[in-house]
């Protein structure tokens, strides 16, 4: 065998190994949108949010904006995660903005039945919309409750996956083209 063709050989198989051990990352953060959200009362909530379930900061929210309207209350725009409770890839809460008295400020609550991911899907969605019933919003009046509704988003490939396909296609058009450099005969 020629000593050409054995470094090639090395080459390719050191550019796959590497591209096999590159670790498997997804777009983070990722966008999720209200789908069909109702309350029990008639109204509805639209809108989205991100959410970052990897890396060094995971369970991160960014970008929220969810507007609840119609039914028996005003509704809301929510732009703001409530800081005392358990917001995560399962329940997310929030007010319309910060503020040191919350009292008599709309609350609206998602419980996830799904974990959020960064490789996304679909969840369906319960919780409530009400008012704080105090400063801090320690406690809440819930006024209505979802009915139904999901969370989606689009499935992200996985750029090491997107790699290997990428790197396939140039050793086929490579060895389609020069055969007998990589050991391929016709």
């Amino acid at each position: 065998m020629e000593i050409s063709k054995v470094i090639i050989r090395a080459a390719l198989g050191i550019v796959c190994a590497s591209a096999l051990s590159w670790p498997n990352a997804t777009a983070a953060p990722i966008v999720w949108t209200l789908t069909g959200v109702t309350f029990d009362d008639g109204g509805t909530a639209s809108g989205s949010f991100s959410f970052d379930s990897t890396g060094p900061f995971s369970g991160i929210f960014s970008d929220i904006n969810i507007v609840t309207f119609g039914g028996s209350i005003a509704g809301a725009t929510y732009s703001t995660l409530f800081p005392d409770c358990a917001n995560g890839p399962t329940s997310l809460c929030l007010v319309p903005v910060s503020q040191p008295d919350l009292d008599g400020s709309p609350f609206l609550a998602f419980n996830i039945l799904t974990s959020l991911t960064d490789v996304g899907g679909s969840s369906y969605l319960s919780g409530n919309e009400g008012v704080c019933a105090s400063p801090s919003c320690d406690s809440t009046t819930p006024e209505r409750f979802i009915a139904g509704g999901t969370l989606t988003t689009a499935s992200v490939p996985e750029p090491s996956s997107l790699t290997l396909i990428l790197l396939g296609a140039i050793l086929i058009a490579f060895g389609a083209r020069w055969p007998s450099a990589i050991g391929f005969s016709r």
